[in-house]
This record gives C-alpha cells, structure tokens and sequence, in this order.
C-alpha cells in the first residue's frame, strides 16, 4: 500500500512541477513575445530615421507631436501626423510672415551700406530622394523653399551641401542606404542656379556613378566642388568675383564609407579632408590671390551638440592658414558659430536644410546663414531661422519661435551673441 501511495505523491509532485513549468514557459513566451514587440517598433523607427552611420535621413511623414513653436517633449512616442497633404504646419500661409514683409514692417535686416559688398547665403544639408521626392511630388518645386526664396533670390551666391548622388541609374553603393535623386528634382534650385554651388564632398556624393552625378550637374550648369576626375579637379576651388569681391570654395570630407572614393591622381573621386596637410596644400596658393577663401568641410559627429576634437584641430589649421569661413556639416544639427577678427568666421555645421523631417526634434531646427562682406572685412552675418517638418523648411519669423535655437547656439558659441532677430554680433564689440 505504501508503495502504491508513494507512486501516486510522486505523480501529483511531477505534474505540479510539469505545471509550474508550463506555467513559467507561457510567461517566459509573453514576455518575450512584448520585447519582440518593441524590439520591432524600436527597428521600424529606426530605420524611418536614421541611415547605416546614423544620419537623419529615412524619416516617414509623421513626426512627434509638437507644434513648430512648442517645446519638443522627450518621450519615445511617435504620433501618427495626419497625411501630407493636410494641414501641414496648423499655421495658415497668409499668417506667417514672409521675409519681405518682415522688412517692411520695419526690422532690421543687412542692407549693402557700400558698393563693393558681395551677400553669401549657406545652406546645410540638401537632399531629395525618397521621401523628400515624394513631399515634392505631391506639393510642387516651390513647396521646400518658398519661405526662403526672397532671401535666396536677394543673395549674390548660396552655398549648400548637396548630400545625395543625382541620376536615374540605380546603380547604387552596396550600403544601407544609398541616395541617388532624380535631376528633375534639382529644379527645387532652378530660380538660383546662376549664384548655387553645390559641395558633393560628403557620405552620399558617390552613392551611385559619380560621372552620373557630374554630368547631370554640368548639364544643367550648376557648379559644384568637392569632386572631379582626378585629385586636381577634386580639390579644385569653384572661384568667382562678385562686386569687386573675390571668392574661391573649396569642398572636403571627413565622412566617406570607403577609401575608395578617394580621388587619386588618374582616378576620379573626392576631396577628402582626413589629410591635413594635402587638403591645405591645395587651399594654400589660394589664400593670397582671394580677398577670401570659404571651406565647406563635412565632419564630425551626428546629432552632437558640440565639434569633435579632429574638427577643432582641422578648424584651427585651416585659420592658421588663412582660411576666413569654414562651414561645417554631416552632424544634422546646428552648433557653434566662431567669429574672431575681422575676416574670420566659423559655423562648425549648419545642419539639415532641404530634408525630410527627423524623429529628432532638434535635427528639425535650421537656419540659413547670410554673410554680407566686402575686401576688407566681414560686414554683417545673421541668421534665418526655419524648422523642418513634412519636406517644407518653414521661416521661424514670428515672436518666440525660434527663441528655443537662439538660446541653444547662445550657449555653445563663445565668441558671438545671437540677438533675437538672428542678427550675429562678435562678443568683443559687447564688452
């Protein structure tokens, strides 16, 4: 009997223990069954947001909840935004001001107080595959820039980074996310392709054939530098003389996927600018012979708020060598303005501009930087402001909108202030 009662203990003990286990496997499988879950949205995400080296590039038309002029919130959330085509901004066109009309109503704006001045506007980083096609597809040519196109048209030369291959090929880098635009796109830049230079040195110029991308710029006449045929096309300056004001761009990066984008002596390519001394060997017999010389470098460090140590070291060589402007991009942001002396100026990177909206929210904030300068000296700079939302760079005019970006470059540039009409003033004229 006790054998029989021993058995039937055993019994209830295995199939509370086969229970318990059951039990603990259900639970095990729904847990993770829920991290799978958001494993899953937290890839969906990222990939609607960022490309192989964290750029902020693949973002889908829905965007966090704030409005443009509310203060971003900082949960992992993502909103579904009503379509495109609706109620894009919750701003009516005819309530925000456009630039002209923000001049007549009397604020300051830089005006040419001598002859001899040239007005140079830079621009972040510009590109127009995917999504951004398809917001222009959908809104027209004059949808990305129409808050921009007073200052634009009134500028005697733009400089922007254009961060995208253009062709119709396909033939794309074996990369996660290789941009090629098709040229019609470029008529977004038709109204200033007689003043637009285009730097293609950067971590998407070579995404498909380059001589695809240079032959559709050269067909429809629009300059660009960074690359070439060879090395000495590569870091050729684009060099132009307006009002008596002589210029000459240089274009590098310090962002490629490959070494072999490099270009080489009978091989076609890129400036790059981990070289130090080969890039200001090519700046150098420039310095001299133009009142000045701008280097558009892409570098640094994606969604940082501040410049990495190669970037100071390259920042500090090249005003050794007299470079006078330095233009930053590649982080997606904007960060520190510089401007010491008279001829000197810094802008470590002038983030996105023409580009799809971020997950980021501070990736969404921009500026358009407009530096009025004659031989002697830089006259004036200010700074438009602009947010980015569903492909349309909105102007940021009205009264606290852009107070969020001021303070922000406030605290990380150390020797300007910047006024609340975008205006740049050198700190050493504060003291």
């Amino acid at each position: 009997m006790k054998y029989f009662e021993k058995r039937k203990l055993l019994s209830m003990l295995l199939m509370t223990v086969i229970l318990l286990v059951n039990l603990m496997t259900i639970q095990v499988i729904l847990f993770m069954s829920q991290k799978a879950s958001v494993a899953w949205t937290n890839l969906l995400d990222s990939y609607q947001s960022y490309s192989e080296d964290m750029t902020v590039q693949e973002s889908v038309y829905h965007e966090r909840s704030e409005d443009l002029d509310a203060e971003p919130e900082n949960t992992g959330e993502v909103i579904e935004e009503p379509d495109v085509e609706l109620d894009d901004t919750n701003v009516e066109p005819e309530d925000r001001p456009s630039p002209e009309k923000m001049d007549e109503d009397g604020s300051h704006q830089l005006e040419n107080e001598e002859a001899n001045t040239v007005r140079v506007v830079f621009l972040g980083d510009c590109m127009m595959a995917d999504n951004m096609a398809r917001a222009l597809d959908k809104h027209g040519m004059e949808y990305t820039l129409e808050d921009f196109d007073s200052l634009l048209k009134k500028a005697d030369l733009i400089v922007a980074n254009l961060e995208t291959s253009i062709g119709t090929s396909r033939i794309l880098m074996d990369k996660t996310f290789p941009f090629q635009s098709d040229p019609i796109y470029l008529s977004l830049f038709e109204p200033y392709s007689d003043k637009i230079v285009f730097s293609l040195a950067n971590n998407h110029g070579m995404d498909a054939p380059l001589s695809e991308t240079m032959q559709a710029l050269d067909e429809l006449g629009y300059a660009y530098v960074g690359v070439g045929e060879n090395i000495e096309q590569a870091y050729a300056p684009h060099v132009i003389e307006i009002n008596g004001v002589s210029l000459a761009i240089f274009g590098a990066s310090q962002v490629m996927p490959t070494t072999d984008w490099r270009a080489g002596k009978n091989k076609p390519g890129m400036a790059e600018a981990y070289n130090i001394d080969k890039l200001m060997s090519y700046i150098e017999p420039w310095v001299n012979k133009v009142d000045y010389t701008i280097s558009k470098i892409h570098w640094g460090e994606e969604l940082a708020d501040h410049p990495t140590s190669s970037q100071r070291v390259l920042e500090k060589e090249l005003r050794n060598l007299g470079v006078n402007l330095v233009i930053g991009t590649h982080p997606h942001v904007l960060q520190a303005i510089e401007w010491d002396g008279e001829k000197q100026f810094t802008a470590h990177s002038m983030g996105n501009f023409v580009f799809t909206t971020s997950h980021t929210p501070v990736a969404n904030d921009t500026a358009a930087l407009e530096i009025v300068m004659n031989r002697e000296k830089i006259h004036e700079a200010r700074l438009h402001f602009g947010r980015i939302k569903f492909g349309k760079v909105y102007s940021l005019l009205e009264d606290g909108k852009s107070q969020r970006i001021i303070d922000r470059l406030n605290q990380l540039s150390h020797s300007v202030n910047v006024e609340d009409n975008g205006n740049l003033t050198p700190l050493e004229l504060l003291r």
